[in-house]
């Protein structure tokens, strides 16, 4: 389990972010948009680390709505919790303060995210037709919500 994982919303080097991330996806964000975004008030960026930085959580929140922009777990850091607990911190975090809704897109292929999310009390609220491009194969976005 992830016990020994302490998360926060300590500023990480946006060198790490862009490693994690780009390890996790094929459409990678770059070191000066995760620099954009640590100098962003309206972006809330949770991360998850033992001695280093193993996983992350972008959230951009405006007004009572927020939307989880990305989620990264190093890949060898996978199915140990940590997703949950970043997930978890931030629900506390936008419940504290005053927000009423998350929500999150999904590929429709990603079944461990998504009974993750089902976990954690999201559900199903709309379907983006032909949403991601994987390498020529177009995929469905689903798009999912939470009350706060």
């Amino acid at each position: 389990m992830a016990n020994n994982i302490k998360i926060s919303t300590n500023k990480h080097a946006p060198q790490a972010m862009c490693i994690i991330h780009k390890r996790c996806f094929d459409r990678f964000w770059n070191e000066s948009y995760f620099r954009s975004l640590l100098h962003n008030n309206n972006y809330k960026i949770f991360t998850a680390s033992d001695k280093n930085l193993v996983g992350f959580l972008v959230i951009l929140a405006v007004k009572d709505f927020a939307e989880i922009i990305t989620l990264a777990i190093n890949p060898e850091k996978r199915r140990l919790g940590i997703a949950s607990k970043l997930l978890k911190e931030a629900i506390k975090w936008l419940s504290h303060n005053q927000f009423s809704q998350l929500t999150l897109e999904v590929s429709d292929e990603n079944f461990p995210a998504q009974e993750l999310y089902k976990s954690l009390g999201f559900s199903e609220a709309g379907r983006r037709k032909d949403y991601y491009n994987l390498n020529g194969k177009l995929i469905d976005g689903l798009v999912y919500f939470r009350k706060i």
